[in-house]
């Protein structure tokens, strides 16, 4: 709800409010910029390793899921993110603004989790489950591993590795990325809602404190295999989830 809200100008023009939040990064998204969902009547989230041209080149999003799962066969799992939105960078490459958006502290301790194998399933899926920890291992190793701080793993907190992992890969392909994590605070109608930007920083700071080094966020990564941020964004929420949708 609040994504869409977000994408559809409540509270503010879409393009103006995220050209502030991505400023330092030197990334701009124009008024033509295509975005996934696109609105409430289109919520379709973008997922980058499936086919969606009108943000990635097919090329790119078959090398990727080729890279996650081992396999171009379009029935297999990959990431997908709640907001993605073209930008045009300073250097003059295209890139995109991959956002993961969150309102309530239980989202994050979900986050924690690993990715679960069923304990029934068929070869296709445990080779799959093989190659995904391959692949977010690499995107660690990319980064400088645990000498440097980067613990990513399949096995826990999957959503954030999978995220980031994803972030790096496309940056190697030459599609400069900004990974924001954004903050919808203010939501009375959810139990442990966000209370306001520097409670949803810490909390964020925290949940990735041991596989993530603090002083990567809101800043360029530092590594010569692309351009890739890290940004830590929150909007005060314009409307409250209904009771019936608070979490239990």
């Amino acid at each position: 709800m609040h994504v869409l809200d977000f994408i559809e100008g409540r509270g503010g023009d879409f393009v103006t409010m995220l050209n502030r939040m991505i400023e330092p990064t030197g990334a701009r998204v124009l008024p033509a910029s295509f975005r996934m969902p696109i609105s409430r009547a289109q919520p379709k989230e973008a997922i980058p390793f499936q086919l969606c041209p009108k943000l990635l080149a097919s090329e790119i999003s078959l090398a990727g899921r080729r890279w996650w799962l081992g396999d171009t066969n379009p029935a297999g799992g990959t990431p997908n993110i709640d907001l993605a939105v073209t930008a045009k960078f300073s250097d003059g490459s295209d890139g995109l603004i991959l956002t993961e958006a969150k309102a309530h502290v239980g989202e994050l301790d979900f986050e924690r989790r690993g990715k679960l194998l069923p304990i029934k399933c068929n070869p296709l899926s445990k080779r799959r489950h093989e190659r995904i920890a391959d692949a977010i291992q690499e995107a660690a190793d990319w980064l400088g591993g645990e000498k440097v701080g980067v613990r990513i793993s399949r096995d826990s907190h999957y959503q954030f590795a999978n995220r980031l992992a994803m972030s790096c890969f496309l940056a190697k392909h030459n599609i400069p990325i900004v990974l924001m994590y954004l903050g919808f605070t203010g939501d009375a109608g959810i139990r442990n809602s966000f209370r306001n930007p520097a409670h949803w920083q810490d909390q964020v700071l925290e949940h990735t404190r041991e596989i993530y080094p603090a002083s990567w966020w809101n800043s360029r990564l530092p590594w010569n295999g692309g351009t890739v941020w890290t940004i830590i964004r929150s909007l005060p929420c314009v409307r409250q989830t209904p009771n019936a949708d608070i979490p239990r």
